[in-house]
């Protein structure tokens, strides 16, 4: 009965924004993206480069981009990734018409455990613009998804990547 009740509660379910959009590099001198199926490899040979993730769409189909997508239902972005060769800030950018310079953002990083992610604000996170990544030094990455979570979904996600199984002790003995 519990389950059901769980299932009942929670209408909405993570989901993929890999495939909505596609990556844009700040500087294509610096930066290489290469797409291969779900998987996007990116090389950044200079800190501070970086590359957008635009979330800007036509909704009433008048040829004009309205600039934003919807998250509010979500609390989280979540970037699963691989192959990590270096420290990558993230942020997820909002848009803002009384503000042409739409410096409103949330930012996070890249853990050493498979993803990272970007805590999104309640008040704007239903005007979302972009999403961004920016190495602070050279280095590779490899994103193999981008997911949109709650925050009960956020927490079980990160209980199921902490490590399981008997801890080995290595050695033991006196430290003299």
């Amino acid at each position: 009965a519990f389950a059901l009740m769980a299932v009942a509660v929670s209408s909405i379910a993570e989901e993929s924004i890999t495939g909505v959009s596609s990556w844009s590099p700040w500087n294509p001198n610096a930066t290489t993206i290469e797409v291969k199926g779900q998987q996007t490899f990116m090389n950044f040979t200079e800190a501070w480069s970086g590359a957008g993730y635009w979330m800007g769409i036509d909704e009433d189909e008048d040829e004009v981009t309205d600039f934003w997508a919807d998250w509010s239902d979500y609390d989280y972005l979540v970037y699963m990734v691989a192959d990590v060769r270096g420290s990558f800030n993230l942020s997820v950018e909002y848009h803002d018409d009384g503000d042409p310079n739409n410096n409103h953002a949330t930012v996070g990083n890249i853990g050493t455990n498979g993803y990272g992610f970007v805590a999104l604000d309640p008040d704007w996170n239903d005007y979302v613009a972009q999403t961004w990544i920016q190495p602070t030094a050279p280095g590779s990455i490899t994103i193999t998804d981008m997911v949109l979570m709650t925050k009960d979904e956020f927490e079980a996600f990160k209980e199921s990547m902490k490590p399981t199984g008997d801890i080995v002790n290595l050695w033991k003995g006196d430290i003299d």
